[in-house]
């Protein structure tokens, strides 16, 4: 598509991909509510979804299919951002190192 996209949209087939790559299933469910996470220096991320939705747990397949940013987090969350770091560098998304 040539629309234009947010920076972590870019990114998210390689959260999913790691997600599987370390065990978790398709039918896994994954939180889908507001929650705060820590980002280090005291300061915390909010994170919501585009229509300000949330809900009870839903299974990973149904967070990939919403393009829920709040399963994303909880996502990103369980499995690591070195988890993240390490398949995005593997695709070669990233040839330096994310920082």
């Amino acid at each position: 598509t040539a629309a234009r996209r947010q920076p972590g949209s870019a990114i998210t087939p390689f959260l999913y991909l790691a997600a599987l790559e370390g065990g978790i299933r398709p039918v896994d469910l994954v939180d889908n509510r507001e929650a705060d996470f820590a980002l280090g220096g005291g300061q915390t991320w909010r994170p919501e979804n585009h229509d300000g939705s949330e809900t009870d747990p839903i299974p990973l397949w149904m967070a990939l299919e919403q393009s829920s940013n709040l399963a994303a987090a909880h996502l990103l969350s369980a499995i690591g951002p070195e988890a993240l770091a390490e398949m995005a560098e593997a695709a070669g998304l990233y040839p330096d190192g994310m920082e």
